[in-house]
Protein backbone atom coordinates (compact mmCIF):
# COMPACT_ATOMS: atom_id res chain seq x y z
CA UNK A 1 0.00 0.00 0.00
CA UNK A 2 2.79 2.31 0.85
CA UNK A 3 4.91 1.68 -2.27
CA UNK A 4 1.07 2.28 -4.06
CA UNK A 5 1.12 5.49 -2.54
CA UNK A 6 5.04 6.42 -3.97
CA UNK A 7 4.26 5.63 -6.72
CA UNK A 8 1.31 7.35 -6.97
CA UNK A 9 3.27 10.57 -5.66
CA UNK A 10 5.22 10.28 -8.81
CA UNK A 11 2.89 10.24 -11.05
CA UNK A 12 2.85 13.66 -12.32
CA UNK A 13 6.53 13.25 -13.23
CA UNK A 14 6.54 9.85 -14.61
CA UNK A 15 3.89 10.86 -16.97
CA UNK A 16 6.35 12.61 -18.98
CA UNK A 17 8.56 9.96 -18.59
CA UNK A 18 9.53 8.98 -21.93
CA UNK A 19 12.80 7.46 -22.77
CA UNK A 20 14.93 4.74 -20.82
CA UNK A 21 17.13 7.09 -19.00
CA UNK A 22 14.45 8.82 -17.87
CA UNK A 23 12.68 6.12 -16.48
CA UNK A 24 15.90 4.63 -15.07
CA UNK A 25 15.82 8.35 -12.87
CA UNK A 26 12.34 7.98 -12.23
CA UNK A 27 13.18 4.53 -10.32
CA UNK A 28 16.41 5.85 -8.73
CA UNK A 29 13.77 9.00 -7.38
CA UNK A 30 11.78 6.60 -5.59
CA UNK A 31 14.34 4.19 -4.52
CA UNK A 32 15.90 7.70 -2.97
CA UNK A 33 12.44 8.20 -1.48
CA UNK A 34 12.18 4.78 0.55
CA UNK A 35 15.59 5.43 1.92
CA UNK A 36 15.21 9.06 3.34
CA UNK A 37 11.64 9.15 3.61
CA UNK A 38 10.98 8.05 7.23
CA UNK A 39 14.42 9.62 9.16
CA UNK A 40 12.53 12.55 10.27
CA UNK A 41 10.56 10.06 12.83
CA UNK A 42 13.62 9.17 14.54
CA UNK A 43 15.64 12.88 14.96
CA UNK A 44 12.13 14.26 16.13
CA UNK A 45 12.25 11.41 18.97
CA UNK A 46 15.77 12.24 19.79
CA UNK A 47 15.49 16.24 19.70
CA UNK A 48 12.68 15.47 22.51
CA UNK A 49 15.08 13.70 24.38
CA UNK A 50 17.41 16.69 23.94
CA UNK A 51 15.25 18.96 25.15
CA UNK A 52 14.45 16.96 28.78
CA UNK A 53 17.67 16.37 29.01
CA UNK A 54 18.23 20.38 29.05
CA UNK A 55 15.45 21.14 31.27
CA UNK A 56 16.83 18.65 33.70
CA UNK A 57 20.32 19.86 34.20
CA UNK A 58 18.78 23.50 34.33
CA UNK A 59 16.42 22.44 37.32
CA UNK A 60 19.55 20.60 38.82
CA UNK A 61 21.34 23.61 38.32
CA UNK A 62 18.77 25.73 40.21
CA UNK A 63 18.30 23.45 43.04
CA UNK A 64 22.31 23.10 42.94
CA UNK A 65 22.54 26.83 43.61
CA UNK A 66 20.00 26.72 46.30
CA UNK A 67 21.30 24.38 48.11
CA UNK A 68 24.77 26.32 47.80
CA UNK A 69 23.15 29.23 49.16
CA UNK A 70 21.54 27.30 52.46
CA UNK A 71 24.58 25.65 52.78
CA UNK A 72 25.80 29.46 52.94
CA UNK A 73 23.11 30.51 55.00
CA UNK A 74 23.63 27.71 57.43
CA UNK A 75 27.29 28.43 58.25
CA UNK A 76 26.45 32.21 58.88
CA UNK A 77 23.65 31.03 61.22
CA UNK A 78 26.41 28.14 63.15
CA UNK A 79 28.75 31.06 63.52
CA UNK A 80 25.67 33.04 65.61
CA UNK A 81 25.44 29.77 67.66
CA UNK A 82 29.09 29.67 68.55
CA UNK A 83 29.13 33.60 69.29
CA UNK A 84 26.43 33.11 71.58
CA UNK A 85 28.06 29.88 72.84
CA UNK A 86 31.55 32.59 73.65
CA UNK A 87 28.91 34.98 75.62
CA UNK A 88 26.91 32.44 77.68
CA UNK A 89 30.01 30.85 78.77
CA UNK A 90 31.72 34.31 79.37
CA UNK A 91 28.72 35.08 81.78
CA UNK A 92 28.70 32.16 83.59
CA UNK A 93 32.52 32.63 84.46
CA UNK A 94 31.86 36.00 85.35
CA UNK A 95 28.93 34.50 87.78
CA UNK A 96 31.54 32.09 88.78
CA UNK A 97 34.10 34.63 89.24
CA UNK A 98 32.44 37.10 91.42
CA UNK A 99 30.94 34.63 93.32
CA UNK A 100 33.96 32.43 94.30
CA UNK A 101 36.86 35.42 93.92
CA UNK A 102 38.48 32.94 91.12
CA UNK A 103 37.73 30.38 88.32
CA UNK A 104 37.41 27.06 88.63
CA UNK A 105 40.51 24.74 87.53
CA UNK A 106 37.85 23.52 84.82
CA UNK A 107 37.11 27.19 83.83
CA UNK A 108 40.89 28.46 84.32
CA UNK A 109 41.96 25.78 81.52
CA UNK A 110 39.26 26.62 79.36
CA UNK A 111 40.86 29.93 79.34
CA UNK A 112 44.49 28.59 78.67
CA UNK A 113 43.31 26.64 75.42
CA UNK A 114 41.63 29.97 74.35
CA UNK A 115 44.93 31.43 74.80
CA UNK A 116 46.92 29.25 73.01
CA UNK A 117 43.92 28.96 69.77
CA UNK A 118 42.85 32.90 69.51
CA UNK A 119 46.30 34.76 69.29
CA UNK A 120 44.18 37.70 67.58
CA UNK A 121 42.70 38.26 71.34
CA UNK A 122 44.46 40.12 74.61
CA UNK A 123 43.96 37.03 77.06
CA UNK A 124 45.71 39.12 79.35
CA UNK A 125 43.00 41.91 79.35
CA UNK A 126 40.46 39.53 79.61
CA UNK A 127 41.50 38.27 82.93
CA UNK A 128 42.16 41.82 84.09
CA UNK A 129 38.54 42.40 83.23
CA UNK A 130 37.32 38.94 85.54
CA UNK A 131 39.82 40.43 88.43
CA UNK A 132 37.88 44.10 87.94
CA UNK A 133 34.55 42.41 88.08
CA UNK A 134 35.17 40.45 91.25
CA UNK A 135 36.52 43.66 93.09
CA UNK A 136 33.87 45.48 92.70
CA UNK A 137 31.08 43.11 92.97
CA UNK A 138 33.21 42.55 96.09
CA UNK A 139 32.43 46.08 97.30
CA UNK A 140 28.70 46.16 96.67
CA UNK A 141 26.16 45.57 99.70
CA UNK A 142 24.15 42.57 99.68
CA UNK A 143 21.16 44.56 97.74
CA UNK A 144 23.45 45.25 94.38
CA UNK A 145 25.01 41.71 94.19
CA UNK A 146 21.67 40.58 94.21
CA UNK A 147 21.36 43.27 91.49
CA UNK A 148 24.19 42.49 90.03
CA UNK A 149 23.70 38.18 89.52
CA UNK A 150 19.61 38.57 88.10
CA UNK A 151 21.41 40.83 85.76
CA UNK A 152 24.02 37.95 84.84
CA UNK A 153 21.50 35.30 85.14
CA UNK A 154 19.02 37.20 82.66
CA UNK A 155 22.39 37.79 80.21
CA UNK A 156 23.08 34.12 80.46
CA UNK A 157 18.79 32.90 79.89
CA UNK A 158 18.77 35.38 76.75
CA UNK A 159 22.49 33.99 75.85
CA UNK A 160 20.68 30.76 75.38
CA UNK A 161 17.53 31.54 73.91
CA UNK A 162 19.62 33.27 70.89
CA UNK A 163 21.81 29.73 70.92
CA UNK A 164 18.46 28.23 70.71
CA UNK A 165 17.14 30.12 68.48
CA UNK A 166 20.10 29.94 65.89
CA UNK A 167 20.26 26.20 66.30
CA UNK A 168 17.09 26.25 65.23
CA UNK A 169 17.33 27.93 62.03
CA UNK A 170 20.89 26.16 61.34
CA UNK A 171 19.04 22.85 61.07
CA UNK A 172 15.95 23.86 59.05
CA UNK A 173 18.86 25.57 56.61
CA UNK A 174 20.99 22.15 56.97
CA UNK A 175 17.14 19.97 56.34
CA UNK A 176 16.61 22.17 53.37
CA UNK A 177 20.21 22.14 51.76
CA UNK A 178 20.01 18.27 52.44
CA UNK A 179 16.96 18.67 50.30
CA UNK A 180 17.95 20.58 47.44
CA UNK A 181 21.61 18.61 47.30
CA UNK A 182 19.15 15.02 47.17
CA UNK A 183 16.97 16.63 44.26
CA UNK A 184 19.98 17.79 42.33
CA UNK A 185 21.61 14.10 43.23
CA UNK A 186 18.03 12.85 41.39
CA UNK A 187 18.27 15.19 38.40
CA UNK A 188 22.51 14.65 37.90
CA UNK A 189 21.26 10.72 37.41
CA UNK A 190 18.43 11.31 35.12
CA UNK A 191 20.70 13.59 32.84
CA UNK A 192 23.05 10.86 32.93
CA UNK A 193 20.90 8.44 31.62
CA UNK A 194 18.89 10.78 29.21
CA UNK A 195 22.34 12.20 27.57
CA UNK A 196 23.05 8.74 26.99
CA UNK A 197 19.75 8.43 24.92
CA UNK A 198 20.19 11.50 23.05
CA UNK A 199 23.23 10.98 20.07
CA UNK A 200 22.75 9.47 17.07
CA UNK A 201 22.40 5.72 17.25
CA UNK A 202 24.05 2.81 14.88
CA UNK A 203 20.50 2.31 13.35
CA UNK A 204 19.99 6.33 12.74
CA UNK A 205 23.55 6.27 11.58
CA UNK A 206 23.16 3.42 9.07
CA UNK A 207 19.91 5.04 8.13
CA UNK A 208 21.76 8.27 7.05
CA UNK A 209 24.19 6.89 5.07
CA UNK A 210 22.13 4.44 3.23
CA UNK A 211 20.47 7.65 1.92
CA UNK A 212 23.19 9.10 1.28
CA UNK A 213 24.09 6.21 -0.70
CA UNK A 214 21.39 6.85 -2.83
CA UNK A 215 21.77 10.18 -3.48
CA UNK A 216 24.95 8.73 -5.96
CA UNK A 217 22.69 6.24 -7.70
CA UNK A 218 20.16 9.45 -8.05
CA UNK A 219 23.22 11.80 -9.45
CA UNK A 220 24.41 8.65 -11.64
CA UNK A 221 20.96 8.40 -13.20
CA UNK A 222 20.73 12.36 -13.80
CA UNK A 223 23.68 12.45 -15.34
CA UNK A 224 22.47 9.57 -17.81
CA UNK A 225 19.60 11.88 -18.48
CA UNK A 226 21.60 14.71 -19.28
CA UNK A 227 23.98 12.72 -21.32
CA UNK A 228 21.76 10.20 -23.22
CA UNK A 229 18.66 13.16 -23.46
CA UNK A 230 20.37 16.64 -24.02
CA UNK A 231 18.36 19.12 -25.08
CA UNK A 232 15.03 16.68 -25.07
CA UNK A 233 15.68 15.86 -21.21
CA UNK A 234 12.91 15.85 -18.97
CA UNK A 235 13.61 19.17 -17.43
CA UNK A 236 11.00 18.82 -14.65
CA UNK A 237 12.42 15.41 -13.77
CA UNK A 238 16.01 16.39 -13.98
CA UNK A 239 14.92 19.70 -11.65
CA UNK A 240 13.62 17.40 -9.20
CA UNK A 241 15.91 15.08 -8.93
CA UNK A 242 18.30 17.89 -8.53
CA UNK A 243 16.58 19.61 -5.40
CA UNK A 244 16.52 16.11 -3.70
CA UNK A 245 20.44 15.86 -3.95
CA UNK A 246 21.02 18.98 -2.95
CA UNK A 247 18.31 18.84 0.06
CA UNK A 248 18.87 15.36 1.03
CA UNK A 249 22.56 15.88 0.09
CA UNK A 250 22.79 18.10 3.46
CA UNK A 251 23.05 15.30 5.28
CA UNK A 252 26.67 14.53 4.29
CA UNK A 253 27.46 17.64 6.63
CA UNK A 254 25.74 15.87 10.05
CA UNK A 255 28.81 14.93 12.40
CA UNK A 256 27.59 11.75 14.18
CA UNK A 257 31.07 11.83 16.23
CA UNK A 258 30.83 15.04 17.66
CA UNK A 259 27.14 14.90 18.76
CA UNK A 260 28.18 11.01 19.92
CA UNK A 261 30.62 13.01 22.02
CA UNK A 262 28.39 15.60 22.89
CA UNK A 263 25.94 13.08 24.41
CA UNK A 264 29.05 11.01 26.10
CA UNK A 265 29.98 14.50 27.75
CA UNK A 266 26.13 15.12 29.15
CA UNK A 267 26.73 11.65 30.69
CA UNK A 268 30.31 12.29 32.27
CA UNK A 269 28.76 15.29 33.96
CA UNK A 270 25.70 14.01 34.87
CA UNK A 271 27.53 10.95 36.50
CA UNK A 272 29.91 13.37 38.13
CA UNK A 273 27.09 15.11 39.34
CA UNK A 274 25.57 12.21 40.82
CA UNK A 275 28.43 11.64 42.47
CA UNK A 276 29.30 14.75 43.94
CA UNK A 277 25.26 15.45 44.89
CA UNK A 278 25.85 12.26 46.89
CA UNK A 279 28.48 12.97 48.91
CA UNK A 280 27.49 16.73 49.50
CA UNK A 281 24.20 14.94 50.37
CA UNK A 282 25.95 13.11 53.34
CA UNK A 283 28.04 15.49 54.71
CA UNK A 284 25.30 17.81 54.70
CA UNK A 285 23.23 15.34 56.51
CA UNK A 286 26.29 14.92 58.67
CA UNK A 287 26.70 18.27 59.25
CA UNK A 288 22.93 19.32 60.03
CA UNK A 289 22.62 16.06 62.37
CA UNK A 290 25.72 16.99 64.77
CA UNK A 291 24.96 20.49 65.95
CA UNK A 292 27.52 22.64 67.10
CA UNK A 293 25.39 23.74 69.95
CA UNK A 294 25.78 20.08 71.55
CA UNK A 295 29.61 21.19 71.93
CA UNK A 296 30.86 21.41 75.29
CA UNK A 297 33.40 24.33 74.77
CA UNK A 298 34.90 23.33 78.42
CA UNK A 299 35.78 19.94 77.06
CA UNK A 300 39.26 18.46 76.18
CA UNK A 301 37.74 18.24 72.65
CA UNK A 302 35.97 21.03 72.23
CA UNK A 303 37.91 22.62 69.56
CA UNK A 304 38.35 19.77 67.34
CA UNK A 305 34.83 18.93 67.67
CA UNK A 306 34.23 22.79 66.43
CA UNK A 307 36.44 22.16 63.65
CA UNK A 308 35.10 19.00 62.63
CA UNK A 309 31.37 20.33 62.24
CA UNK A 310 32.84 23.36 60.39
CA UNK A 311 35.19 21.39 58.31
CA UNK A 312 31.82 19.02 57.29
CA UNK A 313 29.81 21.91 56.32
CA UNK A 314 32.22 23.36 54.09
CA UNK A 315 32.76 20.16 52.66
CA UNK A 316 29.09 19.26 52.05
CA UNK A 317 29.03 22.99 50.37
CA UNK A 318 31.59 22.81 48.41
CA UNK A 319 30.81 19.39 47.43
CA UNK A 320 27.61 20.50 46.32
CA UNK A 321 28.66 23.61 44.53
CA UNK A 322 30.74 21.27 42.22
CA UNK A 323 27.57 19.91 41.59
CA UNK A 324 25.67 22.49 40.44
CA UNK A 325 28.76 23.55 38.22
CA UNK A 326 28.36 20.12 36.64
CA UNK A 327 24.65 20.30 36.34
CA UNK A 328 25.41 23.97 34.45
CA UNK A 329 27.96 22.47 32.37
CA UNK A 330 25.36 19.95 31.35
CA UNK A 331 22.64 22.33 30.78
CA UNK A 332 24.85 24.24 28.39
CA UNK A 333 26.40 21.30 26.06
CA UNK A 334 22.74 19.88 25.91
CA UNK A 335 21.77 23.23 24.91
CA UNK A 336 24.80 23.09 21.47
CA UNK A 337 23.57 19.21 21.56
CA UNK A 338 20.02 20.14 20.49
CA UNK A 339 20.93 23.16 18.50
CA UNK A 340 23.34 20.29 16.71
CA UNK A 341 20.08 18.00 16.69
CA UNK A 342 17.93 20.80 15.01
CA UNK A 343 19.90 21.36 12.34
CA UNK A 344 19.96 17.38 11.13
CA UNK A 345 15.63 17.95 11.80
CA UNK A 346 15.64 20.55 9.50
CA UNK A 347 17.72 18.75 6.85
CA UNK A 348 15.62 15.47 7.07
CA UNK A 349 12.77 17.78 6.76
CA UNK A 350 13.85 19.94 3.60
CA UNK A 351 14.79 16.62 2.28
CA UNK A 352 11.36 14.85 3.01
CA UNK A 353 9.71 18.28 1.15
CA UNK A 354 11.78 18.00 -1.70
CA UNK A 355 11.05 14.08 -2.10
CA UNK A 356 7.14 14.85 -2.17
Amino acid sequence: MKKFALILALLPVAAMAETDAEMNLLSALYNTRAKCGDISQDLTDLKKMAGISTAVNAAGTAVGIGGVVAGAAKWKADKAVAENMGKKMTHEMIKEKITQQYLSAENQAVLEKFRETSQDIDWDDVEQKFEKYARDYAAMNAGEKKSVLTGIDADIARDQAAIDAAQKKSDTLGNVRTGLFATNTATSVAGAVLSSKTGLNQTLQEKIKTCLDSLNNLQEAQSRVRFEDGENANVELVQKSQNVMDKCGAYSKVDADKLNKMAKGGVITGSVGAATGLAATITSIAGTKNKLSNVDLRSEDAMSDVNKIGATNIASNTLGGVTAATSAAGTVLNAIQIKKVQEVVTISQECEEALQ
